[in-house]
């Protein structure tokens, strides 16, 4: 299994021209029965939970009517398999019920990996872009250098496209988490009476990044960040995904357990609501 690697500019130029910026374009290669087995390793459960991830916050959203219409509003960074599934459900005249989906989500699976099967067993090298899309080709003269991927580094490429070195941690005081590339400044200037935004840190992409998390892998990342001083958990919710502020809340709500002898506050906002201070979300949602 490698990762090929290509470097030219935006208009496909190899050679570097005065002014020109070069991208470095990177492609997943597979050639072999082990590489689809490293491959399935990973994509197969990940892709699931990430499907399953946009039904539930699908169905929690009563004002979006399609499947379709939630991806595009709600889920940014969405995968292939999700995408085209959206467009299954958003062509069915009746309604879908949980272990419907479930095989329809498992068939696009089977789908993709029985194609990747069949173009490798005919002898040719599939290519897997950034989004998830395959292609086929002969040969590899077209790549400049090629990565040898770690487990993890796999992971990441097959879950956002791309080889992210950066060590996922909390080094700051205060983390914001975050599902996008940034929090919104509406909710930062919110905070401001209550945190140092000079020692803040966004986790940003928390939910894509963190697909394939176990609970513990979620109490150790906090923990950890809690041993390097954090003492401030901030997010903002609209309330509509509750299946993960459920799962979020439990997890919070141990890790306070976990460090008692520690001041560790957790603030957060819905819609255009004020920052409320500690944690509150047992009355704020209705969740037991």
């Amino acid at each position: 299994m490698k990762i090929g690697i290509i470097t030219c500019n935006e208009w496909g130029n190899k050679t570097p021209t005065d002014g020109s910026k070069m991208i470095a374009y990177n492609h997943l290669i597979i050639e072999s029965s082990e590489d689809i087995a490293a491959y399935r390793k990973i994509y197969e459960p990940m892709t699931a939970e990430k499907n399953m991830n946009a039904w539930f916050g699908f169905r929690s959203q009563t004002f979006r009517k399609t499947f379709s219409d939630y991806l595009v509003h709600e889920m940014p960074s969405r995968c292939a398999e999700t995408i085209l599934l959206s467009v299954r459900l958003d062509f069915k005249t009746t309604d879908t019920s949980l272990i419907e989906f479930c095989s329809m989500s498992d068939k696009t699976i089977y789908d993709k990996l029985a194609s990747i099967m069949k173009y490798v067993s005919q002898g040719k090298i599939v290519v897997l872009n950034h989004k998830g899309g395959f292609s086929f080709l002969d040969d590899l003269d077209k790549y400049d250098s090629f990565l040898d991927p770690t487990e993890k580094q796999l992971a990441s490429y097959i879950n956002i496209g791309k080889v992210d070195d950066e060590n996922f941690c909390i080094r700051s005081k205060t983390v914001v988490v975050e599902n996008s590339d940034k929090a919104p400044e509406s909710f930062l200037s919110k905070l401001d009476a209550h945190i140092d935004r000079n020692n803040l840190q966004i986790l940003s992409h928390f939910k894509v990044k963190t697909i394939g998390f176990k609970d513990e892998d979620f109490i150790s990342l906090f923990q950890e960040g809690i041993d390097r001083g954090m003492r401030n958990i901030c997010f903002e919710t609209t309330g509509q995904d509750l299946h993960n502020i459920i799962k979020l809340h439990a997890l919070l709500k141990k890790i306070i357990e976990m460090n008692q002898k520690t001041t560790l506050k957790v603030y957060y906002s819905t819609n255009d609501e004020k920052v409320i201070e500690l944690f509150d979300m047992e009355n704020c949602f209705n969740i037991k």
